[in-house]
Order: structure tokens, then C-alpha cells, then sequence
């Protein structure tokens, strides 16, 4: 069972590299929210967001990410230019061809998605791992709600 589980945790950034990809190309930029492992931490060793982050730059995608605590320990994993770390989730948004929400922090879920739709750019992609921006479908973006049965192309 261990080793199914650590499969299925492993193939995680691959998966979502992939929707990202069938849906931009690169440069455009890629909004991460979420970096540390879990909530209500900073480490990031072992985390899928970082694992999808260094994949989207290897890509070559513009990366933007945003996490409450993981900022430091972001930065080591890091070299120079390759991403842009936000301490503000909206700037990290702003502009942003695709928004993933990685990590199930507290602070996202009182997101407004009123300015989520107005900083994103136009047909965006929200890729919501936790399902914590409900109510996110607009006819300005695609909500992608990671995990739940089939999904809508709203």
C-alpha cells in the first residue's frame, strides 16, 4: 500500500503539468498558490507544488508563486530569474493563463473570486486541488475542481 500511495503522490505534478499544458503553452505564465507540503507550514521538502514548479520552468513557462510561509525555503530551491515568488496572491494571479491551487491554506479560501476573474487573464484556468474555490465558474474562466469525477468545460 505504501508504495501505491507514494505512486500516485509522485504522478501528481506530471498530471497536472500535463492540463496545464493542454490548455497554454509556454511562455505564458503559471500562477502557483501553495507551495509548502501542507498548511500551516513552511517546508517544502517532498512538496508536488515545487515538483510542478521546476517542470513548468524547465518548460519554460513564466512562473509566479505564493505561499504564506514557504518564501525562504522557495527561494534556496530556486536559481535567480526562474520564478517570480509574490507575497501577494493577487499578483500572483495577475495575468495569469493558469492558477493552481496547491495547498490547502486557510487565506485561500477567503479568496474573492470576483478579482480571481478580474487579475486572470481572459479564459484562464483555475486548477482547484482542494475544491475550495466553489462558486469560481464564470464565463470568464475555466474551473477545473482536480479530482472529482468528470470535468466541466465551462
Amino acid at each position: 500500500l505504501g508504495k501505491a500511495v507514494v505512486a500516485v503522490n509522485n504522478s501528481i505534478p506530471e498530471r497536472l503539468f500535463r492540463r496545464i499544458a493542454e490548455h497554454c503553452t509556454p511562455p505564458a505564465k503559471v500562477a502557483l498558490l501553495g507551495l509548502s507540503y501542507k498548511a500551516s507550514t513552511h517546508i517544502i521538502e517532498e512538496s508536488q507544488s515545487i515538483m510542478l514548479a521546476k517542470a513548468l520552468v524547465a518548460a519554460g513557462y513564466q512562473v509566479a508563486l505564493h505561499d504564506p510561509k514557504a518564501h525562504d525555503a522557495v527561494n534556496q530551491a530556486f536559481d535567480g530569474d526562474m520564478i517570480v515568488f509574490c507575497s501577494d496572491p493577487y499578483d500572483c494571479i495577475d495575468s495569469a493563463q493558469a492558477i493552481v491551487l496547491l495547498t490547502e491554506w486557510p487565506e485561500y479560501r477567503s479568496l474573492d473570486l470576483q478579482s480571481i476573474s478580474d487579475k486572470a487573464s481572459t479564459g484562464a484556468m483555475v486548477l482547484d486541488s482542494w475544491r475550495i474555490l466553489k462558486g469560481m465558474e464564470t464565463q470568464l474562466l475555466t474551473y477545473v475542481p482536480v479530482g472529482i469525477g468528470p470535468v466541466s468545460k465551462t
